[in-house]
């Protein structure tokens, strides 16, 4: 047998189990209580995470409509420093993070 195969195969592997460990979870959701918007707070996988360090890492924070479209998308580096949004009827803030407005596209 050809050791070029294994080397790819083992690759391979190597290359889905990396994707399945760093790819994004949703770790909070946040809807407006005027509009059909919400907040959505997604982080990273980390390879070495200890127990309770699910938001410590990185991810992004994102603004959908209704109908589950990204309307807004922002990266951040640590998730566990996103403050709860503050909503009104025109705009959603996240403190010290981002202000959007609520639009549909």
């Amino acid at each position: 047998s050809d050791p070029s195969l294994y080397a790819g195969a083992s690759g391979l592997a190597a290359a889905a189990g990396w994707y399945i460990i760093r790819r994004p979870h949703r770790t909070e959701i946040d809807r407006s209580p005027f509009t059909d918007h919400s907040i959505e707070v997604w982080v990273h996988g980390e390879l070495f995470a200890g127990p309770g360090d699910s938001g410590s890492g990185p991810g992004y924070v994102q603004l959908m409509d209704g109908n589950r479209m990204i309307l807004e998308k922002k990266a951040v580096d640590l998730v566990i420093s996103i403050n709860a949004p503050r909503w009104s009827k025109d705009k959603v803030e996240i403190p010290l993070f981002t202000e959007w407005p609520l639009t549909r596209r």
